[in-house]
């Protein structure tokens, strides 16, 4: 049996308007590091604000959300939960990436799927960000 891990999920607001090309660079650079770390997850864009789930090791979460606490491009960096997980939500992505639309970051089956609960709070949390 695979020993529990850790999962930290955070909002912040981007210090200056982000374009998708911009996104897209730190995604690219989140799934090289992400690797590195042996950590997973999701990013989730909007109106200015990401939201992201990270999982894996404690000691690289740590690692992890220090670095984004210094980068320059986060600001007012808010944890909104954080505990312990008995498998990967998201074990095939170093980094996914959604941008917010309008419309439901997961789809029903996805929710439906997540014994955890965490998709669901996390859905309802970026559903009421403004």
């Amino acid at each position: 049996m695979m020993a529990s891990m850790n999962y930290l999920i955070y909002v912040s607001s981007a210090s200056k308007s982000m374009s998708e090309a911009e996104n897209q660079e730190i995604l690219a650079s989140s799934q090289i590091k992400n690797a590195r770390l042996q950590v997973t997850g999701l990013l989730v864009y909007r109106s200015g604000n990401f939201i992201q789930y990270i999982e894996g090791p404690q000691e690289s979460i740590n690692s992890l959300y220090q670095s984004i606490c210094k980068d320059s491009r986060h600001r007012d960096m808010t944890v909104i939960d954080e505990g312990t997980v008995n498998a990967r939500l998201f074990g095939d992505w170093q980094m996914g990436y959604r941008l917010y639309s309008g419309r439901p970051v997961f789809g029903e089956d996805e929710l439906a799927q997540d014994k955890t609960g965490i998709k669901k709070t996390l859905s309802e949390f970026i559903e009421k960000l403004r």
